[in-house]
């Protein structure tokens, strides 16, 4: 972490992190369900970090069997 980062972090100029679901259908496995969290990089505006993390279990089984 950058002394910025550290200093921002010391001050609790955080937010809370925006959570959504999201649905892709693979031809091969069907259904895959993500919980999709958005976190904002205030140090390069306009700039923002997803991750996609599978849902449920099935999503997960249906992930490990796409080649």
């Amino acid at each position: 972490m950058c002394s910025s980062d550290l200093e921002l972090w010391a001050r609790h100029e955080v937010c809370e992190a925006e959570q959504r679901l999201r649905v892709f259908l693979d031809a091969e496995v069907g259904e895959l369900r993500f919980t999709i969290t958005e976190l904002q990089v205030s140090a390069v505006p306009g700039t923002c970090l997803i991750t996609y993390t599978p849902r449920d279990l099935q999503t997960r089984e249906r992930l490990a069997r796409i080649s």
